[in-house]
């Protein structure tokens, strides 16, 4: 072969390999960046020292009952070397990922740097916490400094455990009563007719504008659907309808993130505003859960006072009130 094309050839193969290894390290960048953003159920924080077969233990048999938990050793790219600034970064986003963290409190836990610095992330996040106390520990050893401050961590619930099959036992036990109650409560809300419409308000809006705020009070986002009725008198005047955004009317699937505050505007038939009969609003809530559930709320009822422009609530249905002013009851 020519020296000229042995040249090029040569020139060819050394731009395909420079190719190659650069989609590979894209490829692996890309790999490590998902895992990252992975989330767990649990994180293991342990001293190594004295608590590594527990939490290896800990993870084999949690992930039998699959459930997903993290452990630096297994997680953990091995190219990444152990206390090093990457390596913490795999941690903290671990642990920010995480919906709970175990804390396996063996001798010597509350000296180590990386676990308190592990178990104080884990506090700043407001990340649900287990602490599983080896039976050998004793009051001195559950005293914990975070930020200059001493933390009796005696002071919080933990468990005791003696061997690694109690401690798996007593883990999964608290993980499933969780789950339990995750799956059976109903997402917390509140929410009211009010005429101090918007964020703040200290003057009430006069009709036909109506105040609506919603609250998600619980930990996770909530989902939910909202009609609201209007009754003049006698007269059922049909949900509120907005053709373009049927928030009042069931028409649309309203989204709270945790510990928001919704602050919604409506307006009743002008109808109302000259008339003399009771005005009553009333608000119908279903909320969807986690599984997909629906729990339709009792409706919330609220009565018009016209001279103080407010609203009051009612213990009932207005069915209920309809029917009693239909018939009135009788009483010994």
């Amino acid at each position: 072969m020519p020296r000229l094309s042995r040249i090029i050839l040569r020139s060819v193969l050394i731009r395909l390999n420079e190719r190659y290894l650069k989609d590979a390290n894209l490829d692996m960048e890309s790999e490590m960046s998902e895992e990252k953003s992975r989330r767990f159920d649990v994180f293991i924080a342990y001293y190594s020292g004295t608590g590594l077969d527990f939490a290896r233990f800990l993870n084999k048999k949690l992930k039998d009952f699959d459930t997903d938990a993290f452990l630096d050793e297994e997680d953990i790219p091995k190219s990444i070397k152990s206390g090093t600034e990457e390596w913490r970064a795999w941690i903290d986003k671990a642990i920010i990922n995480s919906d709970r963290f175990v804390l396996i409190m063996t001798i010597g836990f509350n000296t180590r740097r990386e676990v308190l610095r592990e178990l104080e992330l884990a506090m700043d996040n407001n990340i649900e916490r287990i602490h599983c106390r080896h039976k050998d520990l004793g009051g001195k050893d559950l005293l914990v400094e975070i930020e200059g401050k001493q933390i009796d961590l005696s002071r919080y619930e933990y468990v005791t455990f003696d061997s690694e099959a109690d401690l798996v036992r007593k883990v999964v036990m608290i993980l499933k009563k969780k789950a339990e109650i995750e799956k059976y409560n109903i997402p917390p809300i509140f929410f009211e007719i009010t005429q101090l419409i918007g964020r703040g308000a200290t003057k009430r809006t006069p009709l036909p504008e109506v105040g609506f705020n919603i609250m998600n009070l619980g930990d996770l986002p909530v989902r939910f659907r909202v009609k609201t009725r209007v009754l003049l008198g006698n007269s059922d005047l049909g949900l509120i309808r907005n053709p373009k955004k049927p928030y009042y009317s069931g028409g649309i699937l309203w989204s709270l993130n945790p510990h928001i505050t919704f602050f919604g505007v409506f307006s009743v038939p002008r109808k109302c505003l000259d008339s003399v009969e009771d005005l009553r609003i009333e608000v119908q809530v279903t909320v969807i859960d986690n599984y997909e559930r629906l729990h339709e709320l009792n409706p919330a009822c609220y009565t018009y006072v016209g001279n103080e422009n407010r609203w009051i609530s009612e213990p009932t249905s207005f069915s209920e009130l309809k029917r009693f002013k239909e018939k009135p009851m009788k009483y010994n």
